[in-house]
């Protein structure tokens, strides 16, 4: 991981935020840590719940549904960072009422009061012994808002042939691929900014989602070690209309890199449309982690930051890719 210098007294254990954690704010809504950079005294982060007048939770899915609640209530979050190179929530560790970790080993004996919580466990325990890392509970199952209908949502840290454990787990049947009758609710509540044919044709093949004895499960392999060379102060930052790349390497981890052949781009043609030219993609959604290798992203207004020369593409910030 990268070293951070911005923690945070939980119990009698200092931590430092880390994607996947969970900060509950003093107005009761519910906020998902996010990425590897955290300024001194706050976390960037996304809302994942808010509190009605009547106290009813309303889950907050799609990131565009995410950003909408934060300029119309928690503008005064919205922060430049430069080593991530544009406007993102940063949110206060004053304004966090209870602070929950993944990596807290307590957060794993509630889990056996609910049949999804006990069933968590066991996938938690079996890719942590299998794949020789550690693993704990993420999503609503850490938040404690989860339902009868809710997904198992786990994260690890990545561990060297992580992605061959899980191919070895896949072909005994113990991890099973996502099914579409698993995954339209799903794709059709979530699947924006990605074409939704393809987001299904790409969820089958995934091993990071999938189906543990009959229940849907998402894994996260957060590996923050290899962004440091990607992160800021850039020297500028571009907003092509649309980028047509090749995708050389892929990925599984969070955040996922992408090295990328860039094959056409329109707006600043002179800059971006050398064939031979290999850019650095980079997204922190789990959606698109393990695109194979060949395929072709068309990107719709991505955000380009220039640093020594090399570009990094970011398409969390893109209006459509497919």
């Amino acid at each position: 991981m990268i070293p951070t210098k911005n923690k945070m007294l939980v119990g009698y254990v200092m931590i430092a935020p880390i994607e996947g954690d969970i900060a509950v704010l003093k107005d009761g809504s519910i906020w998902v840590v996010k990425g590897c950079i955290h300024p001194k005294g706050c976390f960037i982060g996304m809302p994942r719940v808010l509190l009605s007048r009547s106290n009813y939770m309303m889950k907050v899915k799609r990131l565009s549904d995410a950003l909408s609640v934060v300029y119309r209530y928690y503008r005064h979050y919205l922060s430049y960072i430069p080593e991530i190179g544009y406007i993102v929530p940063k949110v206060p560790l004053d304004d966090v009422r209870e602070y929950i970790t993944w990596r807290d080993t307590k957060v794993l004996h509630r889990l056996h009061l609910s049949e999804l919580g006990r069933r968590s466990l066991e996938l938690i325990h079996l890719v942590s012994k299998y794949c020789g890392t550690y693993c704990g509970p993420a999503g609503s199952l850490l938040g404690n808002y989860y339902s009868r209908a809710s997904d198992i949502d786990v994260i690890c840290y990545d561990s060297p042939k992580f992605i061959d454990c899980l191919h070895r787990l896949r072909d005994l049947s113990i991890l099973e691929p996502l099914i579409s009758k698993y995954f339209i609710t799903e794709l059709i509540n979530v699947s924006e900014r990605l074409d939704e044919s393809k987001h299904m044709r790409l969820v089958e093949r995934k091993l990071l989602q999938g189906i543990f004895k009959g229940v849907k499960y998402t894994l996260r392999v957060v590996n923050c070690e290899r962004i440091s060379n990607l992160l800021g102060p850039y020297e500028y930052a571009l907003k092509p209309e649309l980028i047509l790349c090749k995708v050389i390497s892929s990925d599984y981890r969070t955040p996922t890199i992408y090295e990328v052949k860039i094959i056409k781009s329109y707006g600043y043609e002179l800059l971006l449309s050398n064939p031979k030219y290999v850019a650095n993609v980079i997204t922190h959604r789990i959606r698109f982690s393990e695109i194979p290798r060949d395929s072709i992203l068309v990107i719709k207004e991505p955000l380009v930051l220039a640093k020594d020369g090399a570009l990094v593409i970011n398409i969390d910030s893109s209006d459509y890719v497919n």
